[in-house]
Order: structure tokens, then C-alpha cells, then sequence
């Protein structure tokens, strides 16, 4: 159980690093801004929203059931794997949040207007940091 929990946490830490670095070389390479519809702005926002209450819903449908499990038998191995798995796949949602800002910079959108899929996805990834059931 510790090793998993701490490869998770390093999992999470590494995805964070990459997203920040990959924000970084968008920044860098970005070259001069193009004129975004606002149509297309706002289908990134309602993605995102429903990308953030899918994040929420994961967590306490199916997460929720697996610490449960792990609570009540802490040495069963297939409730451990589905515990790291489904943490994996909540992290792979929230960068796939700031991918969404990235992809927006590079359509032509203000840093200002990205910032906040990168903010989200930060907050989202950290608030989902693994812990002992």
C-alpha cells in the first residue's frame, strides 16, 4: 500500500511538472496572437466544466468505492490496482484540463483567457492527491 501510494504521488507531481513545462514552451513559442471566436472560447469552457463535474462524479462514484473496499481489506491486491488505476485516470482528466488551455493559447487565445484551464486543471490535480483509505 505505501509503495503504491507513494508511485501515485510521484505520478501526480510528474504530471503537474509536465503540464507547467509544457506552459512554458507554449508561452515561449507562442508567436503572434490570431483573433479567436468567442464561439470556440466557449465550447472550451463547457468543456471544461463538464470535464470538471465528470472529475467530481469519478471521484465519488467510483473512487469513493474503492477506498471503501481497501478500508475494509487492506491487503486485497485487485482493490489496490483498481484504487491506483482509477487515480490515474482522474490525474490523465485534470491534465487533459490544462491541455485544453494550451490548445486554446495556440488557437489564439490571451494568456488570460488560459490561464484559467491551467489554474483548473493545478487545483483539480492537487485536490485529487491520493491518500491512504
Amino acid at each position: 500500500m505505501e509503495a503504491t501510494l507513494k508511485n501515485l504521488r510521484i505520478i501526480q507531481m510528474a504530471l503537474i511538472g509536465s503540464l507547467g513545462l509544457l506552459v512554458y514552451l507554449i508561452e515561449r513559442i507562442h508567436t503572434a496572437p490570431a483573433i479567436l471566436k468567442p464561439a470556440v472560447l466557449m465550447v472550451f469552457i463547457a468543456l471544461a466544466i463538464y470535464l470538471t463535474f465528470s472529475i467530481i462524479s469519478f471521484r465519488t462514484r467510483f473512487l469513493s468505492r474503492a477506498e471503501e473496499k481497501l478500508r475494509l481489506q487492506p491487503t486485497d491486491a485487485a482493490a489496490l490496482k483498481k484504487w491506483r488505476v482509477l487515480h490515474i485516470a482522474i490525474f490523465g482528466m485534470c491534465e487533459s484540463l490544462g491541455l485544453y488551455g494550451i490548445v486554446l493559447r495556440e488557437m489564439g487565445a490571451s494568456f488570460s483567457q488560459a490561464a484559467g484551464f491551467y489554474a483548473g486543471a493545478i487545483v483539480l490535480m492537487l485536490l485529487s492527491t491520493p491518500r491512504r483509505p
